[in-house]
């Protein structure tokens, strides 16, 4: 049965180590390194160069290093001084003098300068440089069929050119890549942390600040409201939840007669153990059953957000699982409710947020919304979604 991560180990690894395999090839000096929920460096010592400071960071490559500071990136030195300023939304490190930045979404090349030295015209950019050419899709009619850029911007239609390519961005992923002159990143048992050539830890990731804090990231969140029946309920092959349907008692405060979804934003919760959260109540006082389609135990409940044109946008979305015994149908009995916890975000743009809720996945669906609440989110939020690798045969989940 497939079994989902924790939301902690999701985040770090995901911050980390895909990262870190760029750096394994272009990093010899500094390290990044999360402490209490804020990124710095280290050198191949474990000693701390950079105070951990950021909300986000990539590796060093060509003398800089991606950074987050409140919600835009922007680039550092080894010495911790800003050398491009903070007005992107996500940031990759430099690769032959140029780097991939995103704006609104959109994908650019910059140079050391900051300036911008390639736009997507007709093309969609898809990796860095290496050995002067880039890898970009383009859409023709129905279909999306890959392609190369030199660093003029021209697209170069030559099979040859784009093999080589795929073979250097893609290496055999059955290959370990290994530090030719640094620190190796490792993570065992949920715990993780960097061993010198001796398979010596010169530093693990510890929290030390057991406060809760707010949730600031630059990406959007996959879904995360699970629910279940009841113990007895039957799965047929998904991964079930605890979070089990609760009787609505004659105190409560569900408004009659509705099929409701209320966002407490007065009461603090805690989310994923580390985080500041609000409570969620989805409730049933009707004399009728309403029926959901679910994706292993995870209901079609997302977080909206009004963007900067005052339109509500999804900065939360639902993974797609090819494997049909994922599906199944959750049932809301009349007189019952679940209760979900959701994170309080932190970022640079203040806004209001409310709950969307789709019956199932189709046309046909009925949606739901919640109370509109005050909160802040991150640009990146509003389109930029993780990359994802499946953990094992069990997971089938691709995005």
């Amino acid at each position: 049965m497939f079994k989902f991560p924790s939301f902690l180990t999701i985040v770090f690894s995901l911050m980390v180590g895909l990262q870190l395999q760029a750096q394994t090839i272009n990093s010899k000096e500094l390290y990044p390194v999360l402490e209490n929920r804020r990124w710095g460096y280290i050198n191949g010592k474990g000693q701390v160069v950079i105070k951990p400071q950021f909300y986000g960071a990539g590796v060093f490559s060509e003398g800089l290093a991606p950074v987050r500071k409140n919600g835009f990136y922007g680039f550092i030195n080894n010495e911790g001084k800003y050398i491009i300023n903070f007005r992107y939304d996500f940031a990759e490190q430099f690769s032959e003098g140029f780097a991939r930045v995103w704006k609104n979404s959109q994908c650019y090349f910059i140079d050391k300068s900051g300036g911008i030295v390639i736009r997507e015209n007709g093309f969609n950019i898809r990796s860095k440089f290496s050995e002067g050419y880039a890898l970009v899709s383009i859409k023709e009619n129905n279909n999306i069929r890959r392609s190369v850029i030199n660093k003029q911007g021209e697209v170069i239609n030559k099979k040859r050119l784009l093999k080589q390519l795929l073979r250097r961005l893609y290496p055999n992923e059955n290959k370990k890549m290994k530090f030719t002159n640094g620190l190796n990143f490792i993570c065992e048992d949920s715990l993780c942390g960097y061993q010198d050539e001796r398979k010596v830890f010169v530093w693990r990731y510890k929290e030390t600040d057991e406060r809760l804090d707010t949730l600031n990231i630059d990406f959007m969140m996959s879904g995360y409201f699970f629910a279940f029946n009841s113990p007895e309920g039957i799965c047929n092959g998904c991964a079930r939840s605890v979070n089990y349907l609760k009787k609505i008692e004659e105190t409560s405060c569900f408004q009659p007669n509705r099929i409701g979804l209320e966002v407490n934003d007065s009461v603090v919760a805690t989310f994923a153990h580390n985080y500041l959260g609000r409570k969620v109540f989805l409730y049933n006082t009707t004399k009728d059953t309403i029926h959901f389609t679910a994706q292993d135990s995870r209901i079609n409940l997302k977080t909206q957000a009004l963007n900067k044109d005052g339109k509500w946008q999804d900065i939360e979305f639902l993974m797609d699982s090819w494997c049909g015994n994922s599906y199944h149908t959750l049932d809301l009995a009349p007189q019952k409710y679940w209760e979900f916890k959701m994170p309080i975000y932190n970022g640079e743009f203040k806004t209001l947020l409310r709950l969307v809720l789709s019956t199932s996945y189709g046309d046909n669906s009925k949606i739901f919304y919640s109370n509109v609440f005050e909160g802040y989110v991150n640009p990146g939020q509003f389109w930029r979604k993780k990359s994802y690798t499946p953990t094992n045969f069990m997971d089938p989940y691709l995005n």
